[in-house]
Protein backbone atom coordinates (compact mmCIF):
# COMPACT_ATOMS: atom_id res chain seq x y z
CA UNK A 1 0.00 0.00 0.00
CA UNK A 2 1.05 3.31 -0.78
CA UNK A 3 0.54 6.77 0.66
CA UNK A 4 -1.74 9.52 -0.66
CA UNK A 5 -1.28 13.10 1.43
CA UNK A 6 -3.50 15.53 0.98
CA UNK A 7 -2.16 18.96 2.19
CA UNK A 8 -4.70 22.01 2.09
CA UNK A 9 -3.43 25.13 2.28
CA UNK A 10 -5.17 27.44 5.25
CA UNK A 11 -7.39 30.24 3.29
CA UNK A 12 -10.52 32.43 4.46
CA UNK A 13 -12.87 31.26 1.62
CA UNK A 14 -14.77 27.43 3.05
CA UNK A 15 -12.59 27.39 5.91
CA UNK A 16 -15.49 26.43 8.19
CA UNK A 17 -16.00 23.12 6.36
CA UNK A 18 -13.50 19.79 5.83
CA UNK A 19 -12.93 19.27 2.12
CA UNK A 20 -13.75 15.44 1.04
CA UNK A 21 -11.15 13.76 -0.59
CA UNK A 22 -12.38 12.06 -3.74
CA UNK A 23 -10.28 8.75 -4.93
CA UNK A 24 -11.55 6.84 -7.75
CA UNK A 25 -15.25 8.00 -7.34
CA UNK A 26 -15.30 7.26 -3.31
CA UNK A 27 -14.87 9.44 -0.52
CA UNK A 28 -11.49 8.13 0.95
CA UNK A 29 -11.68 10.57 4.02
CA UNK A 30 -11.56 13.81 5.08
CA UNK A 31 -9.06 17.04 4.78
CA UNK A 32 -9.46 20.71 7.55
CA UNK A 33 -8.42 24.14 6.77
CA UNK A 34 -4.90 24.47 7.13
CA UNK A 35 -4.14 20.44 7.23
CA UNK A 36 -2.19 17.57 6.28
CA UNK A 37 -3.72 14.34 5.44
CA UNK A 38 -2.42 11.10 4.81
CA UNK A 39 -4.62 8.22 3.31
CA UNK A 40 -3.50 4.16 2.36
CA UNK A 41 -4.08 4.11 -1.52
CA UNK A 42 -3.15 1.35 -4.01
CA UNK A 43 -0.49 1.99 -6.32
CA UNK A 44 -1.00 2.83 -9.64
CA UNK A 45 -3.14 5.43 -11.86
CA UNK A 46 -5.91 7.20 -10.05
CA UNK A 47 -8.35 9.64 -10.43
CA UNK A 48 -9.18 12.18 -7.61
CA UNK A 49 -11.31 15.30 -6.67
CA UNK A 50 -10.98 17.58 -3.37
CA UNK A 51 -14.08 19.88 -2.70
CA UNK A 52 -16.85 19.94 -0.86
CA UNK A 53 -19.51 19.65 -2.93
CA UNK A 54 -20.57 20.27 -6.87
CA UNK A 55 -22.50 23.06 -5.32
CA UNK A 56 -20.17 24.15 -3.15
CA UNK A 57 -17.25 24.02 -4.70
CA UNK A 58 -14.76 20.91 -5.91
CA UNK A 59 -11.74 20.48 -7.78
CA UNK A 60 -11.63 19.24 -11.47
CA UNK A 61 -10.95 15.63 -11.41
CA UNK A 62 -7.09 14.84 -12.09
CA UNK A 63 -5.48 11.66 -12.79
CA UNK A 64 -2.69 11.25 -10.54
CA UNK A 65 0.22 8.09 -10.48
CA UNK A 66 0.62 6.99 -7.21
CA UNK A 67 4.42 5.26 -6.61
CA UNK A 68 5.33 2.98 -4.24
CA UNK A 69 6.64 5.72 -1.54
CA UNK A 70 4.05 8.51 -1.78
CA UNK A 71 1.99 11.00 -3.95
CA UNK A 72 1.38 14.45 -2.38
CA UNK A 73 -1.53 16.64 -3.30
CA UNK A 74 -1.86 20.01 -2.70
CA UNK A 75 -5.38 22.01 -2.35
CA UNK A 76 -5.55 25.98 -2.80
CA UNK A 77 -8.72 28.05 -3.15
CA UNK A 78 -8.09 29.91 -6.99
CA UNK A 79 -7.59 33.35 -6.57
CA UNK A 80 -10.18 34.13 -9.06
CA UNK A 81 -12.85 33.23 -6.42
CA UNK A 82 -12.25 36.65 -4.79
CA UNK A 83 -13.16 38.53 -7.85
CA UNK A 84 -16.22 36.36 -8.53
CA UNK A 85 -17.21 36.63 -4.58
CA UNK A 86 -16.71 40.46 -5.13
CA UNK A 87 -18.63 40.86 -8.55
CA UNK A 88 -21.72 38.74 -6.79
CA UNK A 89 -21.74 41.03 -3.84
CA UNK A 90 -21.85 43.81 -5.94
CA UNK A 91 -24.40 42.48 -8.33
CA UNK A 92 -26.40 41.14 -5.15
CA UNK A 93 -26.49 44.48 -3.60
CA UNK A 94 -27.67 46.28 -6.77
CA UNK A 95 -30.62 43.84 -7.11
CA UNK A 96 -31.84 44.20 -3.26
CA UNK A 97 -31.21 47.70 -4.05
CA UNK A 98 -33.34 47.49 -6.93
CA UNK A 99 -35.81 45.19 -5.19
CA UNK A 100 -36.24 47.87 -2.67
CA UNK A 101 -37.46 50.52 -4.69
CA UNK A 102 -39.68 48.14 -6.35
CA UNK A 103 -38.48 47.37 -9.54
CA UNK A 104 -37.17 43.80 -10.76
CA UNK A 105 -33.92 43.11 -12.92
CA UNK A 106 -33.93 40.51 -14.84
CA UNK A 107 -30.07 40.63 -16.41
CA UNK A 108 -29.12 41.52 -12.81
CA UNK A 109 -30.35 38.19 -11.46
CA UNK A 110 -29.20 35.99 -14.27
CA UNK A 111 -25.97 37.53 -14.09
CA UNK A 112 -26.07 36.60 -10.45
CA UNK A 113 -26.71 33.06 -11.30
CA UNK A 114 -24.31 32.90 -13.73
CA UNK A 115 -21.55 33.80 -11.28
CA UNK A 116 -22.43 31.73 -8.90
CA UNK A 117 -22.45 28.95 -10.87
CA UNK A 118 -19.69 29.98 -12.15
CA UNK A 119 -17.51 29.56 -9.26
CA UNK A 120 -18.32 26.72 -8.43
CA UNK A 121 -16.46 25.53 -11.24
CA UNK A 122 -13.44 27.22 -10.57
CA UNK A 123 -13.55 27.50 -6.37
CA UNK A 124 -10.70 24.98 -5.63
CA UNK A 125 -7.69 23.99 -7.32
CA UNK A 126 -5.81 20.69 -7.43
CA UNK A 127 -2.24 20.03 -8.24
CA UNK A 128 0.37 16.82 -7.37
CA UNK A 129 3.67 18.24 -5.98
CA UNK A 130 4.92 14.93 -5.58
Amino acid sequence: MAKLIVKREKSFLSSARKFKVILDGEIIGYVGNGEEAGFDAAEGEHIIQVGISMINGISRKLKINITQDEALMVVKPNPVMWVILILAVIVGANLGIGLSRGYFSLPLLIVLIILMGVSTVFAVGLKQVK
